[in-house]
């Protein structure tokens, strides 16, 4: 599962962005590519964070890797075919449900990207398979939102960038 959100509004947005003067459409489409980058840096940041939750060690062996909660003694929580030379920690402090996933090798946070579709519509997304998982979560995971409490920010502050655009270009033709 990969997470993708498209930031540059509906088509209905788009339409009346085309009435604008050429000097609003460039305001606009700036605000646009600034929540994009502003969308990708935040969720980065939350993917680079230390967790609160429990602290896992991951025990290598010969034929499978013992995952064990709280310390190297502690309760065996999972078993992982192989030797254990898997893209992880050894020990790993992991989010709590409901906060954004926990650091552990940086694997989340360089699978997010941003692609401009035009100059005012833009995607950031992840290339990681398990964000979906950890966003909303499995069977065995609560889930660990990053995604949509980041972007309802940035829809927030949308409409309130484009208006301010707007108005300061209003302003600065009225000179």
């Amino acid at each position: 599962m990969r997470i993708e959100m498209d930031i540059g509004g509906d088509k209905e947005f788009g339409r009346a962005v085309k009435k604008l003067s050429e000097a609003a459409q460039e305001r606009v489409a700036a605000q646009i590519a600034e929540i994009a980058k502003k969308l990708e840096s935040s969720v980065k940041k939350n993917y680079s964070s230390a967790g609160k939750g429990n602290v896992y060690f991951r025990i290598p062996g010969e034929k499978y890797m013992t995952i064990r909660v709280g310390s190297e003694n502690g309760v065996p929580v999972a078993f992982i075919a192989g030797s254990g030379a898997h893209n992880m920690s050894l020990t790993h402090r992991a989010s709590a449900p409901g906060d954004p996933p926990a650091k552990d090798q940086g694997d989340l946070v360089n699978s997010v990207y941003i692609k401009a579709i035009d100059k005012k519509s833009f995607i950031v997304g992840s290339n990681s398979e398990y964000a979906g998982w950890l966003e909303h979560g499995t069977r065995k995971i609560k889930p660990r939102p990053n995604w949509v409490p980041e972007s309802e920010k940035a829809r927030e502050k949308f409409s309130k960038l484009i208006e301010q655009a707007l108005a300061r270009l209003i302003k600065e033709q009225s000179k």
